[in-house]
C-alpha cells in the first residue's frame, strides 16, 4: 500500500463500502461483491489481483450490477495507480471501461462515480471534471467515508487546502476512531502529532509495511533522511517483491545523506527490477537523480512519465513534491507542473 491509498483504505475499514450495502437479487453476485470488496479493502498485490478476477465473476454472474464494475474500476486505479503492478496502458482503459459502465447502469450510485472521479483524475488530468464526479458522489452519499477520503487528498494535492482540510473534519466528525493523520500533517505541519499516530500504527502490526512507508516519507519531509532510510529498511523485507516506490524513496534518501554510491545502486536495482517481472516507471527513477540535484536527468525522466501516464506522475508530482526540492528552483520543472495544471 503507498502513499495516500494507504490512508483511503484505513478509511474504508471503518465504514461499510456503499457498493457493498447495495441491494442485489443475486445472492453469488452478492457474496463476489463483498469477497472482492474485502481484498480490496486490504490490498498489496495477491490480494489486489484476486480482487480482480472476484469482481470479474461477479460481473458474469450479474452483468446488470453497477456495484461491481465500481469495485473493479477502483482496483484496477490502484493496482495500477498506487502500486507498481500493472502498466498505465493496462490498468487505465480497464479501469475507464468499468468505471463508464458503472455509471451507464445506475447514474444514482455513488460509488460509480468515485471510481469514475479517480480514473480522470488519474488518467486524464482534467481536475474540473474529476471534481464535478467527486461532487456527483458526495451529492449521492455524503457520509461516505471512501469517497471523502479521496477527494480530500484530491483536494490537497490540486492545492485547494482549506477545502482538504474542512474535508477531513468532516471525516473526522463521522469517525472520530479514524484519524487521517499523515494527511491532517501535511495540512496543518503537526509533526509531533503525526509521528505519535505512525508510531502507534507500527506498534499495532509490526509485520504491516504500510506503517513504515508512512513513517519513512514523514521522515523524508521533515528531513531526518537516517530514519527515513531505517524505515524503509525495515519495510522492503515486508513486501513481497513489491518494491519499487520503496527502492526509489531509498535512493533519494541516501542521495540526499550524501550517499552517492548507495543512492547509485538503488538505481540499479530499479534497472534490474523489470526482469523480475515488475513496472518501474520513470518518476520513480526520477526521484533518485532529483535527489542528486541532477537536473536534466530528472526533467527528461519527468516528461517522459507525464507523456505515458506513468506511476506517479500526475497528482504525484504534488504528492511526492518534497523529492524535487533539489532541482525545484529550475524553471523547467515549474513548467512541467504549470503543463499539467499544478502549478501553485
Amino acid at each position: 500500500m503507498k502513499s495516500y491509498a494507504v490512508l483511503t483504505v484505513l478509511a474504508v475499514a471503518l465504514a461499510c463500502s456503499a457498493c457493498r450495502d447495495a441491494a442485489t437479487t443475486d445472492s453469488d453476485a452478492s457474496a463476489m461483491l463483498a469477497r472482492a470488496t474485502d481484498l480490496f479493502e486490504q490490498g498489496g498485490e495477491t490480494n489486489l489481483r484476486e480482487a480482480i478476477n472476484v469482481f470479474k465473476g461477479c460481473v458474469q454472474a450479474a452483468p446488470d450490477y453497477a456495484p461491481c464494475y465500481a469495485g473493479l474500476a477502483r482496483t484496477y486505479t490502484s493496482i495500477g495507480g498506487s502500486y507498481n503492478i500493472m502498466v498505465p496502458d493496462e490498468a487505465w482503459p480497464a479501469a475507464r471501461e468499468a468505471a463508464e459502465k458503472a455509471v451507464a447502469l445506475d447514474d444514482e450510485l455513488a460509488a460509480a462515480h468515485l471510481a469514475l472521479a479517480e480514473v480522470i483524475a488519474g488518467q486524464d488530468w482534467n481536475w474540473t471534471a474529476a471534481e464535478g464526479q467527486y461532487q456527483r458522489a458526495i451529492e449521492l452519499n455524503s457520509d461516505d467515508l471512501q469517497t471523502l477520503m479521496s477527494h480530500a487528498w484530491f483536494l490537497y494535492n490540486v492545492g485547494r487546502h482549506d477545502e482538504a482540510s474542512a474535508t477531513v473534519a468532516r471525516i473526522r466528525e463521522l469517525a472520530p476512531e479514524f484519524s487521517p493523520f499523515y494527511l491532517e500533517y501535511l495540512l496543518t505541519g503537526d509533526v509531533d502529532r503525526a509521528k505519535n499516530e505512525v508510531e502507534e500504527l507500527i506498534a499495532s502490526d509490526l509485520q504491516n509495511p504500510n506503517g513504515y512507508w508512512v513513517s519513512a516519507n514523514l521522515h523524508a519531509r521533515e528531513g531526518e533522511y537516517e530514519e527515513a532510510a531505517e524505515q524503509l529498511q525495515k519495510q522492503i523485507p515486508l513486501m513481497a517483491g513489491d518494491v519499487v516506490d520503496e527502492v526509489a524513496l531509498l535512493g533519494h534518501v541516501y542521495a540526499r545523506m550524501g550517499l552517492e554510491v548507495e543512492a547509485r545502486e538503488m538505481l540499479e536495482r530499479l534497472d534490474a527490477l523489470p526482469g523480475e517481472g515488475r513496472y518501474v516507471s520513470p518518476v520513480n527513477k526520477a526521484w533518485i537523480h532529483a535527489g542528486l540535484g541532477e537536473v536534466d536527468q530528472t526533467l527528461d525522466l519527468l516528461r517522459e512519465g507525464i507523456e505515458t501516464r506513468a506511476h506517479r506522475s500526475g497528482l504525484g508530482m504534488t504528492g511526492f513534491a518534497f523529492v524535487y526540492e533539489p532541482i525545484s528552483d529550475d524553471p523547467r520543472f515549474g513548467a512541467l507542473l504549470d503543463e499539467i495544471g499544478l502549478s501553485e
